[in-house]
Protein backbone atom coordinates (compact mmCIF):
# COMPACT_ATOMS: atom_id res chain seq x y z
CA UNK A 1 0.00 0.00 0.00
CA UNK A 2 2.28 2.53 1.19
CA UNK A 3 5.04 1.17 -2.38
CA UNK A 4 1.35 2.58 -4.65
CA UNK A 5 1.00 5.37 -2.39
CA UNK A 6 4.85 6.91 -2.74
CA UNK A 7 4.30 5.63 -7.04
CA UNK A 8 0.86 7.93 -7.05
CA UNK A 9 2.39 10.49 -5.14
CA UNK A 10 5.69 10.50 -7.33
CA UNK A 11 3.55 10.71 -10.59
CA UNK A 12 1.13 13.48 -9.37
CA UNK A 13 4.14 15.68 -8.17
CA UNK A 14 5.69 15.15 -12.20
CA UNK A 15 2.26 16.05 -13.62
CA UNK A 16 2.05 18.89 -11.30
CA UNK A 17 5.68 20.42 -12.45
CA UNK A 18 4.69 19.96 -15.89
CA UNK A 19 1.56 21.87 -15.29
CA UNK A 20 2.90 24.71 -13.21
CA UNK A 21 5.45 25.04 -16.15
CA UNK A 22 2.81 25.50 -18.65
CA UNK A 23 0.81 27.95 -16.40
CA UNK A 24 3.81 29.98 -16.03
CA UNK A 25 4.74 30.50 -19.37
CA UNK A 26 1.07 31.28 -19.94
CA UNK A 27 0.81 34.06 -17.60
CA UNK A 28 4.01 35.38 -18.12
CA UNK A 29 3.19 35.97 -22.28
CA UNK A 30 0.44 38.94 -23.13
CA UNK A 31 -2.31 37.06 -24.68
CA UNK A 32 -2.10 39.08 -27.26
CA UNK A 33 0.48 40.70 -29.98
CA UNK A 34 0.21 43.53 -31.94
CA UNK A 35 2.00 43.68 -35.50
CA UNK A 36 2.25 47.04 -38.12
CA UNK A 37 2.11 45.82 -41.58
CA UNK A 38 3.52 48.03 -44.07
CA UNK A 39 2.11 48.47 -47.51
CA UNK A 40 4.56 50.15 -50.29
CA UNK A 41 2.57 52.97 -52.15
CA UNK A 42 4.67 56.24 -53.28
CA UNK A 43 4.11 59.12 -55.82
CA UNK A 44 6.61 60.16 -58.12
CA UNK A 45 6.12 63.61 -60.08
CA UNK A 46 8.11 64.75 -62.82
CA UNK A 47 8.44 67.93 -65.08
CA UNK A 48 9.64 68.17 -68.56
CA UNK A 49 10.07 71.60 -69.87
CA UNK A 50 11.04 73.13 -72.95
CA UNK A 51 11.33 76.43 -74.59
CA UNK A 52 9.98 78.59 -77.09
CA UNK A 53 12.07 80.92 -79.07
CA UNK A 54 11.92 83.08 -81.72
CA UNK A 55 15.06 83.38 -84.73
CA UNK A 56 18.46 83.69 -83.44
CA UNK A 57 21.80 83.49 -83.68
CA UNK A 58 21.92 80.21 -81.46
CA UNK A 59 18.19 79.09 -83.34
CA UNK A 60 18.46 80.28 -86.82
CA UNK A 61 15.05 78.29 -87.28
CA UNK A 62 13.22 79.04 -83.90
CA UNK A 63 10.48 77.33 -82.48
CA UNK A 64 10.43 74.48 -79.40
CA UNK A 65 13.74 73.71 -78.53
CA UNK A 66 15.13 71.36 -75.68
CA UNK A 67 15.47 73.68 -72.53
CA UNK A 68 18.85 73.17 -70.19
CA UNK A 69 19.29 74.56 -66.64
CA UNK A 70 19.50 78.22 -68.27
CA UNK A 71 16.52 79.85 -70.49
CA UNK A 72 17.55 82.60 -72.39
CA UNK A 73 14.87 85.43 -71.47
CA UNK A 74 15.38 87.55 -74.15
CA UNK A 75 14.99 84.95 -77.59
CA UNK A 76 12.24 83.18 -75.40
CA UNK A 77 8.59 83.81 -75.68
CA UNK A 78 6.92 80.85 -73.98
CA UNK A 79 7.92 77.50 -72.13
CA UNK A 80 5.47 74.74 -72.45
CA UNK A 81 5.88 72.52 -68.92
CA UNK A 82 4.88 68.84 -68.69
CA UNK A 83 3.60 67.79 -65.63
CA UNK A 84 3.29 64.52 -64.70
CA UNK A 85 2.00 63.22 -61.23
CA UNK A 86 1.47 58.74 -60.59
CA UNK A 87 0.92 57.31 -57.69
CA UNK A 88 2.35 53.64 -57.22
CA UNK A 89 1.33 51.22 -55.63
CA UNK A 90 1.68 47.17 -54.67
CA UNK A 91 -1.77 47.06 -54.37
CA UNK A 92 -5.00 48.07 -56.22
CA UNK A 93 -6.20 51.22 -54.30
CA UNK A 94 -8.72 53.76 -54.87
CA UNK A 95 -7.92 57.45 -54.76
CA UNK A 96 -10.16 60.50 -54.55
CA UNK A 97 -9.18 64.13 -54.86
CA UNK A 98 -8.53 67.19 -56.65
CA UNK A 99 -5.91 68.90 -58.10
CA UNK A 100 -4.92 72.59 -59.92
CA UNK A 101 -1.91 73.58 -61.18
CA UNK A 102 -0.50 77.05 -60.49
CA UNK A 103 2.19 79.48 -61.60
CA UNK A 104 3.53 81.58 -58.34
CA UNK A 105 5.68 84.99 -59.54
CA UNK A 106 7.65 86.06 -56.35
CA UNK A 107 9.98 88.88 -55.44
CA UNK A 108 11.77 87.39 -51.86
CA UNK A 109 9.93 88.48 -49.15
CA UNK A 110 8.58 91.32 -50.82
CA UNK A 111 5.71 90.25 -52.90
CA UNK A 112 4.12 86.70 -54.14
CA UNK A 113 1.34 86.72 -57.15
CA UNK A 114 -0.63 83.14 -57.97
CA UNK A 115 -1.78 82.54 -61.21
CA UNK A 116 -4.31 79.35 -61.99
CA UNK A 117 -2.51 77.37 -64.66
CA UNK A 118 -5.90 75.45 -64.77
CA UNK A 119 -9.68 74.92 -63.40
CA UNK A 120 -9.07 72.75 -60.05
CA UNK A 121 -9.85 69.19 -61.59
CA UNK A 122 -10.95 66.27 -60.10
CA UNK A 123 -9.29 62.71 -59.56
CA UNK A 124 -11.32 59.49 -58.81
CA UNK A 125 -9.20 56.41 -60.02
CA UNK A 126 -8.54 52.91 -59.12
CA UNK A 127 -5.43 50.63 -59.11
CA UNK A 128 -2.28 49.51 -58.48
CA UNK A 129 -0.63 52.56 -60.46
CA UNK A 130 -2.90 55.43 -60.77
CA UNK A 131 -2.16 58.89 -62.71
CA UNK A 132 -3.44 61.61 -60.54
CA UNK A 133 -1.98 64.20 -63.27
CA UNK A 134 -0.53 64.22 -66.77
CA UNK A 135 -0.36 67.68 -68.22
CA UNK A 136 1.38 70.63 -70.30
CA UNK A 137 1.23 74.07 -69.36
CA UNK A 138 2.71 77.04 -71.00
CA UNK A 139 3.87 79.73 -69.21
CA UNK A 140 3.99 82.95 -71.52
CA UNK A 141 7.10 84.87 -71.15
CA UNK A 142 5.74 87.85 -72.42
CA UNK A 143 2.95 88.26 -70.21
CA UNK A 144 5.33 87.17 -67.43
CA UNK A 145 7.79 89.59 -68.29
CA UNK A 146 5.17 92.64 -68.56
CA UNK A 147 3.43 91.36 -64.78
CA UNK A 148 6.78 92.41 -63.21
CA UNK A 149 7.44 95.78 -65.14
CA UNK A 150 3.92 97.12 -64.08
CA UNK A 151 4.26 95.80 -60.45
CA UNK A 152 8.19 97.63 -60.70
CA UNK A 153 6.21 100.79 -62.30
CA UNK A 154 3.79 100.84 -59.61
CA UNK A 155 5.34 99.76 -56.66
CA UNK A 156 8.40 101.88 -57.24
CA UNK A 157 10.74 99.07 -56.27
CA UNK A 158 12.32 96.42 -58.29
CA UNK A 159 14.18 93.30 -57.21
CA UNK A 160 17.48 92.14 -58.80
CA UNK A 161 15.85 88.21 -58.95
CA UNK A 162 12.25 87.06 -59.63
CA UNK A 163 10.86 83.43 -58.70
CA UNK A 164 9.11 81.57 -60.98
CA UNK A 165 7.40 78.69 -59.46
CA UNK A 166 4.91 76.01 -61.15
CA UNK A 167 3.15 73.74 -58.39
CA UNK A 168 1.00 70.92 -59.28
CA UNK A 169 -1.58 71.61 -55.85
CA UNK A 170 -2.37 67.75 -56.00
CA UNK A 171 -4.84 66.83 -52.47
CA UNK A 172 -6.88 63.76 -51.83
CA UNK A 173 -7.00 60.49 -49.61
CA UNK A 174 -5.22 56.87 -50.81
CA UNK A 175 -7.36 54.04 -49.72
CA UNK A 176 -6.48 50.31 -49.57
CA UNK A 177 -8.59 47.76 -47.55
CA UNK A 178 -10.10 50.34 -45.19
CA UNK A 179 -6.76 52.31 -44.81
CA UNK A 180 -6.70 56.01 -45.53
CA UNK A 181 -3.81 58.15 -46.13
CA UNK A 182 -3.52 61.72 -47.34
CA UNK A 183 -2.05 62.75 -50.49
CA UNK A 184 -0.72 66.19 -50.66
CA UNK A 185 1.75 67.02 -53.48
CA UNK A 186 3.43 70.65 -53.40
CA UNK A 187 6.61 69.43 -55.21
CA UNK A 188 7.36 72.38 -57.35
CA UNK A 189 9.84 73.06 -60.34
CA UNK A 190 11.37 76.45 -59.95
CA UNK A 191 13.31 78.89 -61.71
CA UNK A 192 15.38 82.11 -60.79
CA UNK A 193 13.98 85.04 -63.26
CA UNK A 194 15.90 87.79 -64.44
CA UNK A 195 15.83 89.90 -67.71
CA UNK A 196 18.95 88.32 -68.96
CA UNK A 197 18.38 84.90 -67.83
CA UNK A 198 16.49 81.61 -66.48
CA UNK A 199 18.13 79.84 -64.45
CA UNK A 200 16.50 76.35 -62.90
CA UNK A 201 16.84 75.79 -59.38
CA UNK A 202 15.19 72.68 -58.14
CA UNK A 203 14.92 69.31 -59.65
CA UNK A 204 12.77 68.03 -62.23
CA UNK A 205 11.80 64.53 -60.30
CA UNK A 206 10.06 63.96 -56.87
CA UNK A 207 9.60 60.92 -55.21
CA UNK A 208 7.47 60.33 -52.13
CA UNK A 209 6.20 57.52 -50.20
CA UNK A 210 2.55 57.50 -48.89
CA UNK A 211 2.35 56.38 -45.45
CA UNK A 212 -0.06 53.41 -45.75
CA UNK A 213 0.45 51.18 -42.87
CA UNK A 214 -2.12 49.19 -40.41
CA UNK A 215 -1.75 47.30 -37.01
CA UNK A 216 -2.95 44.09 -36.53
CA UNK A 217 -3.71 42.11 -33.26
CA UNK A 218 -3.84 38.88 -33.28
CA UNK A 219 -4.34 36.69 -29.84
CA UNK A 220 -1.71 34.52 -28.71
CA UNK A 221 -1.52 30.64 -29.08
CA UNK A 222 0.13 27.73 -27.06
CA UNK A 223 0.95 24.61 -29.32
CA UNK A 224 -0.62 21.54 -28.08
CA UNK A 225 -1.55 18.46 -29.97
CA UNK A 226 -0.60 19.23 -33.35
CA UNK A 227 -3.15 22.49 -33.09
CA UNK A 228 -2.83 25.85 -31.65
CA UNK A 229 -5.52 26.56 -28.68
CA UNK A 230 -5.67 30.09 -27.07
CA UNK A 231 -3.68 31.46 -24.93
CA UNK A 232 -6.39 32.15 -22.15
CA UNK A 233 -7.71 29.31 -22.05
CA UNK A 234 -4.39 27.64 -21.78
CA UNK A 235 -3.92 29.71 -19.44
CA UNK A 236 -7.02 29.17 -17.03
CA UNK A 237 -6.95 25.31 -17.68
CA UNK A 238 -3.10 24.64 -16.58
CA UNK A 239 -3.44 26.88 -13.66
CA UNK A 240 -7.02 25.34 -12.59
CA UNK A 241 -5.04 22.17 -12.77
CA UNK A 242 -1.90 22.92 -11.09
CA UNK A 243 -4.26 24.11 -8.22
CA UNK A 244 -6.22 20.51 -8.36
CA UNK A 245 -3.01 18.52 -8.09
CA UNK A 246 -1.34 20.49 -5.90
CA UNK A 247 -4.45 19.90 -3.71
CA UNK A 248 -4.67 15.75 -4.19
CA UNK A 249 -0.78 15.99 -2.99
CA UNK A 250 -1.82 17.62 0.37
CA UNK A 251 -4.61 15.50 0.66
CA UNK A 252 -2.05 12.45 -0.17
CA UNK A 253 0.20 13.70 2.33
CA UNK A 254 -2.54 13.98 5.07
CA UNK A 255 -3.99 10.49 4.54
CA UNK A 256 -0.85 8.73 4.64
CA UNK A 257 0.45 10.63 7.73
CA UNK A 258 -2.98 9.43 9.19
CA UNK A 259 -2.68 6.25 8.29
CA UNK A 260 0.77 6.15 9.94
CA UNK A 261 -0.59 7.47 13.12
CA UNK A 262 -3.22 4.56 13.39
CA UNK A 263 -1.41 1.88 12.63
CA UNK A 264 0.24 0.57 15.75
CA UNK A 265 3.77 0.84 17.03
CA UNK A 266 6.05 -1.72 17.17
CA UNK A 267 7.21 -2.28 20.64
CA UNK A 268 10.36 -3.15 21.98
CA UNK A 269 10.11 -6.90 22.13
CA UNK A 270 8.87 -7.16 18.26
CA UNK A 271 12.05 -4.69 17.43
CA UNK A 272 14.70 -6.81 19.43
CA UNK A 273 13.42 -10.08 18.33
CA UNK A 274 13.06 -9.09 14.95
CA UNK A 275 17.14 -8.30 15.04
CA UNK A 276 18.02 -10.69 17.86
CA UNK A 277 15.39 -13.52 17.11
CA UNK A 278 17.90 -16.04 16.58
CA UNK A 279 20.58 -15.19 19.49
CA UNK A 280 17.75 -14.99 22.37
CA UNK A 281 16.95 -18.48 23.90
CA UNK A 282 13.29 -17.86 25.78
CA UNK A 283 12.71 -20.20 28.89
CA UNK A 284 9.37 -20.73 30.06
CA UNK A 285 10.10 -20.41 34.53
CA UNK A 286 11.67 -17.38 35.91
CA UNK A 287 14.95 -18.12 37.21
CA UNK A 288 15.38 -18.53 40.73
CA UNK A 289 17.87 -15.54 41.74
CA UNK A 290 17.81 -15.96 45.82
CA UNK A 291 22.07 -16.82 45.40
CA UNK A 292 22.77 -14.34 42.51
CA UNK A 293 23.77 -10.71 42.39
CA UNK A 294 21.80 -9.25 40.05
CA UNK A 295 22.59 -5.98 37.64
CA UNK A 296 20.33 -4.32 36.21
CA UNK A 297 20.85 -2.76 33.01
CA UNK A 298 19.31 0.23 30.90
CA UNK A 299 19.54 -1.15 27.64
CA UNK A 300 19.44 -4.38 25.69
CA UNK A 301 22.22 -3.08 23.90
CA UNK A 302 24.27 -3.38 27.00
CA UNK A 303 23.05 -7.39 27.30
CA UNK A 304 24.35 -7.90 24.12
CA UNK A 305 28.27 -6.35 24.51
CA UNK A 306 28.13 -8.51 27.95
CA UNK A 307 27.30 -11.18 25.83
CA UNK A 308 29.67 -10.97 23.28
CA UNK A 309 32.22 -10.58 25.95
CA UNK A 310 31.84 -13.36 27.84
CA UNK A 311 30.71 -15.66 24.69
CA UNK A 312 27.34 -16.53 27.15
CA UNK A 313 23.70 -17.13 25.74
CA UNK A 314 21.07 -14.37 25.92
CA UNK A 315 17.94 -15.73 27.95
CA UNK A 316 14.22 -14.47 28.09
CA UNK A 317 11.32 -14.74 30.08
CA UNK A 318 7.27 -13.30 29.48
CA UNK A 319 5.81 -12.05 31.73
CA UNK A 320 2.55 -9.93 32.01
CA UNK A 321 1.38 -11.78 29.02
CA UNK A 322 3.94 -11.67 26.76
CA UNK A 323 3.99 -7.49 27.32
CA UNK A 324 7.04 -7.18 29.37
CA UNK A 325 10.01 -9.54 28.72
CA UNK A 326 13.01 -9.80 31.18
CA UNK A 327 15.97 -10.74 29.21
CA UNK A 328 19.22 -11.67 30.62
CA UNK A 329 22.38 -13.68 30.82
CA UNK A 330 23.70 -15.40 33.58
CA UNK A 331 27.56 -15.54 34.54
CA UNK A 332 28.30 -17.85 37.49
CA UNK A 333 26.78 -16.18 40.74
CA UNK A 334 26.57 -12.81 38.49
CA UNK A 335 22.94 -12.13 36.52
CA UNK A 336 22.43 -9.26 33.86
CA UNK A 337 19.17 -9.02 33.15
CA UNK A 338 16.90 -6.30 31.13
CA UNK A 339 13.24 -5.81 31.39
CA UNK A 340 10.51 -4.15 28.70
CA UNK A 341 8.23 -2.42 30.15
CA UNK A 342 4.46 -3.43 30.05
CA UNK A 343 2.05 -1.29 28.18
CA UNK A 344 0.33 0.79 31.42
CA UNK A 345 4.25 1.18 32.06
CA UNK A 346 5.03 2.50 28.43
CA UNK A 347 1.62 4.59 29.03
CA UNK A 348 2.82 6.40 31.88
CA UNK A 349 6.03 6.53 31.25
CA UNK A 350 6.79 5.07 34.80
CA UNK A 351 10.75 3.48 33.18
CA UNK A 352 13.16 4.67 30.98
CA UNK A 353 14.82 1.57 29.82
CA UNK A 354 12.12 1.12 27.26
CA UNK A 355 12.38 4.05 25.74
CA UNK A 356 16.17 3.62 25.34
CA UNK A 357 15.75 -0.01 24.18
CA UNK A 358 13.02 1.06 21.44
CA UNK A 359 15.49 3.98 19.88
CA UNK A 360 18.47 1.47 19.93
CA UNK A 361 16.24 -0.95 18.75
CA UNK A 362 15.03 1.54 15.54
CA UNK A 363 18.67 2.65 14.74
Amino acid sequence: MMKHRKLIFSAIANLLVFSAAIAAYSLNTPGTSSRTIEYPAQIQTGYDYKAVVTPNILYPDGGTVEAGRYIFPTITTSIPVHLKSTVTAGQEVTIKGTHAAELIIGAGEMWEKRFPLEQEQSIQQKGALVPLIDTTFTIDMEQVKGFILQVERETGIRSAIYTLDIAPNIKGTLDYAGIASAINVTDKLSFRFSFDQIERTSETTFNAAIPLSKTEVATNTFPAFGSELPLGSVRLASSAISAALLLALVLLHLSGAAERRSQPKSSAVDNIQRKYGSRVIPVTQKLNTAQKSILSLDSFTSIVKIADEKELPIFSFNDYMGERVTYFVVDGDCLYNFETSSRSERASGAKKGAAHDQAYAKS
